[in-house]
């Protein structure tokens, strides 16, 4: 059985060995160094985050994920969340891009679906999916 390399994208305090905080690693070139090494990348609590907190365009997230050429199980976190209410609270910005429909669109444009798995009440969603370039 072969070693499967993998590396956890996030921005929560409760960590694996393999996660790479997002916030903590403002240097973008050696971050993807570091996760380009994976062969399969985790994104829980991340989308959301970076959307709504770090204020990155969902397209850019994407393209940034997509340039990684891994395997990857993503976390979409709708709107009607308790996260996502509460982190938009705050915010004069409404993020109208960030939807469910749009983020399954620009997915589309660089990623095959593979599988889908609804959670919480269909308030959060993991997508399987992997780079149109390099398929499973």
């Amino acid at each position: 059985m072969s070693n499967i390399n993998w590396c956890q994208i996030g921005f929560n305090e409760k960590k694996l060995n393999n996660t790479i905080d997002f916030t903590k690693n403002t240097n973008l070139r050696e971050f993807s160094y570091i996760i380009s090494k994976a062969d399969f990348i985790l994104c829980l609590a991340f989308i959301h985050h970076a959307r709504l907190v770090s204020n990155i365009p969902l397209d850019q997230i994407l393209d940034w994920l997509h340039s990684l050429n891994a395997n990857i199980i993503i976390e979409f976190v709708d709107r009607n969340d308790e996260m996502v209410v509460k982190l938009l609270s705050n915010k004069e910005e409404k993020y109208e891009d960030y939807n469910k429909e749009k983020f399954i669109e620009l997915l589309l444009k660089k990623f095959q679906i593979i599988d889908r798995q609804s959670l919480k009440d269909n308030k959060r969603e993991l997508f399987f999916i992997v780079n149109n370039n390099i398929g499973i």
